[in-house]
């Protein structure tokens, strides 16, 4: 019954009769469940999905008493209290999703013996304190837009050949220099890092992440240069390192290894020296935004060999939703860019693939525009 306009407010009465119910989704929905706290179901779930029900403030507590579930999306619930410890002793969980309520306090760093989750979806909450390392066990764990803090440093105890393909740490307080240790998990597939107070130097094991399609570093006060290592990770399709303090010429290997890349952001650091002419070998670039930095020289005129470019009308699929797998089946990577829109920063998610367009405002450039721009006739901006 998910995906309704059904509005009422649940009661216990409702489900006296449904002992042998194990699946049950009234998600997207106007439902309100008023249920007392210590109400025992006489069912046992295998799978609850009340994703945009009104439940809280409180969690509830219902949901300990469900010995066999193995899914659980409480998302856009209304909950505005503290994760209880019960839930991370649910043996048979293996999904998690949390996202978009209230929910407030610190999570305990429990023993990772006892956790078994394939994913961990705590985005868009209140959660504070360091990030407990059993999470890291999960196959995708999305911890964004919170309040985590500390260093990740712990992320270095996970055993070589840990299987985990997303990883969203984006929109917290993270501080404290990147372990050097990302050859543990080189299945990762999205590693999302953006706007937090990290410092020091990008590190080389990055480079080791062969399969990784997504990576954003964006507002991470990272320095130094673009380590050569990154050239090794030739599947990245999103680039995103603007915002921070990187120095040095832009990489010609950028050009010449990373010829899947469809976004490429530098934007926003102190990039200088001229722009390498490997550039125009992205052919499958929609978004190249190099903005705010101390690049001169003259304008490419090979840029028209930007293909992607050159079509109108054409959008570009897994852009702005990065498809990854987890647990014999298919996550969504809601992925974002920072771009200059109409003079004006803006974020972009699910329209990334719909974008198109150059930005090269804010260096030191010499000479003329190239005629040769005439011919990318799908730039948007």
């Amino acid at each position: 019954m998910s995906s309704n306009l059904l509005e009422d407010t649940i009661t216990e009465c409702y489900f006296s009769n449904f002992a042998n119910l194990r699946f049950l989704d009234l998600s997207l929905n106007s439902l309100t469940f008023n249920l007392s706290s210590d109400w025992i179901p006489p069912f046992q779930l295998d799978s609850l999905k009340l994703s945009h029900c009104h439940l809280g403030p409180h969690f509830p507590n219902w949901i300990q008493t469900q010995n066999s579930l193995r899914g659980l999306n409480i998302s856009f619930a209304g909950i505005s209290d503290a994760i209880p410890n019960w839930l991370w002793n649910m043996s048979s969980l293996t999904y998690l999703d949390l996202l978009n309520n209230n929910i407030r306090g610190k999570i305990p760093n429990f023993s990772s013996q006892s956790i078994d989750l394939f994913l961990i979806d705590l985005s868009y909450n209140n959660i504070s304190g360091p990030i407990p390392s059993f999470l890291f066990c999960s196959e995708a764990l999305k911890l964004s837009k919170n309040m985590f803090s500390g260093s990740i440093f712990h992320l270095c105890t996970i055993p070589k050949g840990s299987i985990i393909f997303m990883l969203d740490l984006s929109d917290n307080q993270l501080a404290g220099e990147l372990p050097n240790c990302w050859m543990n998990i080189s299945a990762l597939f999205v590693l999302d890092l953006a706007n937090n107070k990290f410092s020091g130097k990008i590190p080389l094991t990055l480079g080791t992440l062969d399969l990784l399609g997504v990576l954003h570093l964006r507002g991470t006060n990272f320095i130094g240069e673009l380590p050569s290592t990154l050239r090794n990770c030739m599947g990245l399709r999103t680039l995103d390192v603007g915002g921070n303090k990187l120095t040095g010429n832009i990489p010609a290997w950028i050009g010449t290894h990373l010829t899947s890349l469809t976004f490429l952001s530098l934007r926003f650091n102190e990039f200088d020296g001229i722009m390498p002419s490997t550039i125009c070998l992205l052919t499958n670039i929609h978004l190249l935004d190099l903005s705010s930095n101390n690049i001169s020289g003259t304008i490419l005129r090979c840029l028209n060999n930007f293909t992607a470019l050159g079509q109108k009308n054409s959008s570009i699929e897994n852009v702005g939703s990065v498809p990854f797998p987890v647990y014999n089946a298919t996550e969504v990577y809601v992925n974002s860019a920072f771009l200059q829109w109409k003079g004006q920063d803006s974020e972009h998610t699910t329209t990334l693939g719909l974008l198109k367009g150059i930005d090269l405002s804010g260096n030191k450039f010499v000479g003329t525009i190239p005629q040769e721009f005439s011919a990318l006739r799908g730039l948007v901006f």
